[in-house]
């Protein structure tokens, strides 16, 4: 077991060495920061000369993962979105992706095959359901951030359920949209 460092408050293990090979890492970026959502830390990703895996070094540990999400967006707990916009990705879901309900009439279902054919929008529409196909079943999503995910996905009808490292966004989730998100890990 590897000696655990802190690395600005979090408390960290360096990993030289596969996870999946073995073999001793090769440093691919070093002194990453999170520039975007201000996560503390100096961080490396080093790549496998074998088999070409990336991963972080050090890692946080498992109870400290939470504190890089302080600052993070899925605190939040608007999910603004603006009505046309919201039309334009439900015609699309009902046309392509298997959400029939989510229109009413023929002409809605026309328009959003037609919408599909125009493959970036059609993409995003199903990245914004992790190109999950109708018809809804059971839904885990692992780091589900404060709920916005997974309230949509609750939306279209799916039965969701989450699992988030980040205390404070675990708890946003549930009292802003009622949702079963256990704080925690997958493991």
């Amino acid at each position: 077991m590897n000696a655990v460092h802190e690395n600005e408050g979090i408390q960290t293990q360096e990993v030289p060495t596969c996870p999946l090979s073995g073999d001793r890492g090769e440093v691919l970026y070093p002194g990453l920061r999170d520039r975007l959502f201000g996560a503390p830390g100096t961080w490396n990703l080093l790549r496998c000369p074998g088999c070409g895996l990336v991963w972080l070094s050090p890692r946080p540990l498992l109870q400290d993962v939470g504190k890089l999400y302080a600052q993070y967006y899925t605190h939040e707990a608007s999910l603004g979105s603006r009505s046309w916009r919201r039309a334009v990705r439900e015609m699309v879901l009902a046309a392509n992706l298997g959400y029939p309900e989510l229109v009413k009439g023929a002409w809605q279902r026309a328009l959003g095959k037609v919408l599909g054919l125009i493959g970036p929008l059609r993409e995003m529409v199903e990245l914004s359901v992790m190109a999950l196909e109708g018809p809804p079943k059971k839904l885990l999503d692992v780091g589900s951030g404060s709920g916005h995910f997974l309230t949509r996905m609750r939306e279209l009808g799916w039965d969701v359920t989450g699992v988030e490292p980040d205390g404070q966004a675990a708890r946003a989730a549930r009292e802003s949209f009622g949702l079963d998100i256990r704080e925690g890990v997958l493991e």
